[in-house]
């Protein structure tokens, strides 16, 4: 099993949801953020407030920043279809870790997520 296997089931082991891994287009990554029941505003705003503490906590702390987060900023996560928002990161030149410690803050907002499809 070579690193990026072990990268990808980290992150898929790292919430009680299934996720999907796609990552053909990373440092650009799409969040496809599926709820158990039809989009809810207060569902959304746990996660989107969830990644912007993420956001600058990270990039505090670290030389490499994440570039961008599409839900800050007064931009809503782009809606998909009634269950599913998009969210897009970009996250420049940041370790590969900070995609894993965005799923991990994604997975602890206790959002009622039953998937997330990670593209």
């Amino acid at each position: 099993m070579d690193y990026e296997d072990l990268f990808v089931n980290a992150i898929k082991s790292s919430a009680d949801f299934p996720i999907d891994v796609e990552l053909d287009g990373y440092p650009d990554v799409l969040f496809d953020i599926v709820f158990n029941e039809r989009i809810k505003p207060d569902e959304v705003q746990k996660i989107t407030a969830a990644l912007e503490k993420f956001f600058f906590r990270y990039n505090r702390w670290h030389f490499k920043p994440i570039h961008y987060i599409s839900s800050m900023w007064g931009d809503p996560p782009e809606q998909i279809n009634v269950f599913t928002v998009r969210i897009h990161i970009d996250f420049g030149s940041a370790m590969p870790t900070a995609l894993l410690g965005a799923v991990k803050v994604i997975a602890k907002s206790e959002a009622d997520i039953y998937r997330l499809i990670l593209n």
